[in-house]
């Protein structure tokens, strides 16, 4: 279980509570792990005097008297009994607050902007000269949040990107996409499709010469393995699972990347580990109904380079 998330509710259990206000999500999530972690250590703290006492009595029975041991070996059972009674409590304490652990999110970092959807998003910077459709530039301003920006005025609205590819280009097509295998599916031809490996090949290239580790990962985890890494109860009507099987397609390569070192500890020594990682991404996108219904949006499936970093969290 993560140590930060650990020591966050042991020292400073604030700091969690204000991250998840700032998620717009209840605290009482918080307090439940709090809980149940007081539990865990005070099991703990029992568990290793009841193990000191076996041992003790143990070491007794072998320099005892024989008129002596009978007792000593019987006192030994009970506290044995005692004993696997507690560790057994121990375990299902520690099961579940690790899972409490893993529904938790993220930290919140100071400087993101605090609000309940994207609306409340700020751009940091933009690039490049837009063009602009006169009836729009209002809203392109607005958007802007007081940054300036070079545009151009357009008097016809642009082609949106459905258009272009589908019926200017005619690179692409999700009407037989749609067809075969259902909304929110693509098929790209030709150019695009070098696009799409020029732009992945661009990001491995720049990432590699920076030091990073390239890494081809598993394409599916184990339901054990992905809920460690993600809230798999919040996220289950958006991860595909195999029918018949204890496996899950990814939705990211963060999620095989971050199970790189599933159940090893790290030597802070060794850090930071710069990772880059390929693979296709699966998304159910069962909130998508209604959204982007035109082009290649919120589709079902799409390539990506994931960037990732183990590191200290004050590095």
């Amino acid at each position: 279980m993560s140590w930060s998330l650990l020591e966050a509710i042991r020292k400073n259990p604030d700091v969690l509570r204000e991250s998840l206000k700032k998620r717009f999500l209840p605290t009482d999530l918080a307090d439940k792990a709090i809980e149940l972690d007081r539990k865990w250590r005070e099991v703990q703290k029992e568990v290793d005097r009841l193990r000191h006492e076996h041992n003790v009595i143990s070491q007794k029975v072998a320099r005892a008297k024989p008129e002596e041991q009978e007792a000593l070996k019987e006192k030994a059972k009970e506290l044995l009994q005692t004993l696997e009674a507690k560790e057994k409590e121990l375990e299902e304490i520690e099961k579940q607050r690790d899972e409490v652990l893993r529904s938790l999110p993220n930290f919140v970092h100071e400087t993101v902007p605090i609000g309940p959807d994207d609306t409340y998003n700020k751009p940091i910077r933009v690039w490049g000269r837009f063009k602009v459709y006169r009836d729009d530039v209002e809203a392109f301003k607005s958007q802007l949040g007081g940054l300036q920006a070079d545009y151009t005025v357009m008097d016809r609205r642009p082609f949106g990107h459905a258009e272009e590819l589908e019926e200017v280009l005619r690179l692409g097509n999700t009407l037989k996409a749609g067809e075969v295998a259902g909304s929110r599916f693509y098929y790209l031809f030709d150019d695009i499709v070098w696009l799409d490996f020029a732009l992945l090949l661009y990001a491995i290239d720049v990432l590699t010469q920076k030091g990073y580790t390239l890494v081809l990962p598993p394409y599916m985890l184990r339901g054990e393995v992905i809920s460690a890494v993600i809230d798999l109860a919040t996220f289950k009507d958006a991860i595909y699972k195999i029918e018949g099987e204890d496996l899950y397609l990814i939705a990211t390569a963060e999620h095989p990347i971050a199970a790189l070192f599933y159940k090893e500890t790290i030597n802070k020594d060794d850090l930071p580990l710069k990772i880059v990682g390929f693979s296709p991404a699966f998304r159910k996108e069962a909130g998508a109904a209604n959204k982007d219904l035109k082009g290649i949006f919120r589709v079902h499936q799409f390539h990506k380079v994931e960037q990732f970093i183990f590191s200290m969290p004050e590095d």
